[in-house]
């Protein structure tokens, strides 16, 4: 992948993913979880959730040959701070991706974080901006 450009099949599938942003922008506390005890259910046992994370590894957003772990704490900087996001380019944004949705492997509940936190949804965002930039 190019760092500033996206294949025409990277662009579709952006596009695609871009279609979970009105859910991750749902701000009811409970939007995105399952029935009445929703404080009991894991937000990414919700379908919503679930099709979302599985999206994203059968459209490549999760990079197979990237050593995911060694990047944790960059990553980790980007969801503490936001501002971040406002300058990363595709590459930077795949990366992000890749780390984030691989820790849930060592950090059980990761998932949850990154969608309730809103920081998926803040990823989006700045995939949207960029699709508009052009």
């Amino acid at each position: 992948m190019s760092p500033t450009q996206l294949t025409e099949e990277q662009r579709e599938a952006v596009q695609g993913l871009l279609a979970f942003l009105p859910a991750l922008e749902n701000t009811e506390a409970h939007y995105l979880r399952n029935g009445y005890w929703s404080e009991m259910y894991s937000v990414v046992s919700a379908p919503v959730a679930r099709d979302l994370f599985r999206y994203l590894r059968d459209h490549r957003f999760v990079l197979e040959d990237f050593d995911w772990e060694s990047w944790g704490e960059r990553a980790l900087s980007y969801m503490d701070d936001r501002q971040q996001l406002q300058t990363a380019g595709w590459h930077t944004l795949y990366l992000l991706l890749t780390t984030h949705v691989s820790a849930e492997r060592i950090k059980p509940g990761h998932h949850d974080e990154i969608l309730e936190n809103g920081f998926l949804r803040d990823v989006l965002r700045r995939m949207k901006a960029l699709l508009e930039e052009g």
